[in-house]
């Protein structure tokens, strides 16, 4: 024969088969539970006001508070306790709305005020299902330093990139607020791509002059692959971004906008604080729109909160920017990886560039992890490091390190390259003795490289345009004045500098005993 409900596992039961799609007749023979007994149960889940998961997550005493209420009643017919309390609900939500306001500080003060309080978890319950039948909005409490919330703006601004046509270029703008303080961080950036949205937060955190412990974003499909209430996937940038600040990355829920109200009520004040004032204003750039756009945001966080007397920034700096965590030294930068097989020549391709890069000649015929930014190359055996180059996007090029070929091709390599260092050092010397001191000051700069030769080289060219006997002036001057450089010597050909200098020493007065100077006629 059927049991009746004797705990409160068996009433969790009852709601897990209802949210699986059981029947009650299912769920009665799987429970060893009678049918009707059965069915009260779940009538009283049903008419709760919650969503069956919603149940599921309470704990033991709200979860009895609400499935043992009895159904309502006449107000006729009410006790007193139950009168007082119905009477004070709206007041209390719209208590909780304020900062700091919570059910359990409510509570205290009921129980001071009623003839017969309920306890917590009836008081609770009670709240709860108000809010539930007035569609009422709990509200989220912020800690300080806790969230950094960013998003689009809907509506795009503009600069004019001609002044005759005055054709306008749209522009998306980010807005990053935390929440607890309000205090905001607005950029307009050229699109939405994800190198720009890296871009706007690394100037957001620099803005805020520190790191939240968490960072939370809609679900926009730039920064999440997958979307999930408990585990959204994030593309593999922005976890690398996250990583370098150390910051916890979550996700809005889908069409849950309470979970990001409070960057949508800040992209309201950005059309009310930034975008009305500047709407008359023309730009030329993006960055003077930036920078319109900072000063407008200055003056929105030094503007006091509706019937308060502080400010957005007032409010950050006394509570919030202490608990934000120090900034890394550098910033982050986005990293891509690519996989190339080691040559028999020890080199492997970065395919983007076409261009080649050494490694050490014990590992021809391993395939390596090339790891790559804008300026920079790492390379990795799996996760050992391997090596590191410069950048160089020279097509069907090589970045070879000496120390990375076998000993007689470094041999080989060091003959070479002393037998062009010689012939540089000739065509120098076949200018001038000025000219070749000067390239010897290149070479021993900064040693026998390829900017080193370029520079030489480029020196040299300038005889052609210019002449030997003016190259040979002007690198006599850049020795002088210690100015290494291939630019420095252009420079001065190109003002004239030699010529100028060999002017003023033509009509310079010769030093003679028969000229008297002025101390002769003091």
């Amino acid at each position: 024969m059927p049991n009746r409900v004797k705990t409160m596992l068996q009433i969790r039961a009852i709601i897990q088969y209802m949210d699986r799609g059981e029947s009650l007749n299912n769920i009665s023979t799987l429970l060893q539970l009678a049918r009707r007994t059965v069915r009260k149960y779940a009538t009283r889940a049903r008419k709760s006001g919650f969503t069956l998961k919603e149940l599921l997550a309470l704990d033991d005493p709200k979860l009895s508070a609400i499935i043992y209420e009895p159904a309502k009643k006449d107000p006729a017919k009410m006790s007193s306790r139950e009168l007082y309390i119905n009477d004070k609900l709206d007041y209390y939500l719209a208590e909780l709305k304020k900062s700091g306001v919570t059910k359990l500080l409510l509570w205290r003060e009921y129980k001071e005020t009623a003839a017969e309080p309920y306890g917590y978890a009836q008081f609770s319950a009670k709240i709860l299902r108000h809010q539930k039948s007035t569609k009422a909005v709990m509200h989220f409490e912020h800690k300080p330093g806790d969230y950094l919330y960013f998003d689009f703006a809907g509506d795009k601004l503009h600069y004019v990139i001609n002044a005759e046509t005055e054709k306008k270029v749209p522009v998306q703008v980010l807005v990053c607020v935390l929440p607890f303080s309000g205090y905001s961080y607005v950029i307009a950036l050229p699109d939405a791509t994800l190198p720009q949205i890296i871009k706007g937060l690394n100037k957001c955190l620099d803005w805020i002059g520190g790191i939240p412990r968490h960072v939370k974003t809609d679900n926009m499909a730039q920064i999440v692959t997958r979307s999930n209430k408990y585990e959204p996937e994030f593309t593999a940038a922005i976890q690398q971004w996250a990583l370098h600040y150390a910051v916890g990355l979550t996700a809005a829920r889908v069409r849950k906008p309470r979970d990001k109200a409070s960057v949508e009520n800040e992209v309201k004040l950005t059309y009310q604080r930034i975008y009305a004032p500047l709407r008359n204003e023309t730009f030329y750039s993006l960055e003077t729109l930036n920078a319109a756009i900072e000063e407008k945001l200055k003056i929105h966080h030094l503007t006091k909160f509706q019937k308060l007397d502080y400010s957005r920034l007032e409010l950050f700096e006394r509570e919030e920017k202490a608990l934000l965590a120090e900034l890394p030294a550098s910033k982050f930068v986005i990293k891509h990886r690519a996989v190339s097989t080691v040559g028999a020549d020890y080199h492997v391709i970065l395919g983007e560039d076409n261009h080649h890069y050494s490694v050490p000649h014990t590992l021809i015929g391993k395939k390596l992890a090339l790891i790559y930014c804008r300026d920079e190359v790492e390379i990795y055996d799996k996760h050992v490091f391997v090596a590191k180059h410069p950048r160089n996007r020279k097509k069907k090029g090589w970045s070879t390190i000496t120390e990375h070929m076998p000993e007689g091709h470094q041999q080989y390599a060091e003959e070479k390259k002393s037998q062009e260092k010689d012939a540089f050092m000739a065509r120098a010397l076949a200018i001038g003795p000025n000219t070749a001191k000067f390239a010897e000051g290149i070479f021993a700069e900064r040693g026998f490289r390829d900017d080193s030769i370029s520079a030489v080289n480029g020196v040299l060219r300038l005889g052609i345009h210019y002449g030997k006997d003016r190259l040979e002036a002007c690198c006599g001057m850049a020795i002088h004045h210690n100015l290494y450089s291939c630019r420095s010597v252009q420079n001065m050909l190109k003002t004239n500098k030699d010529i100028e200098v060999q002017s003023s020493q033509q009509h310079k007065v010769p030093i003679h005993d028969n000229i008297r100077g002025k101390e002769s006629y003091s």
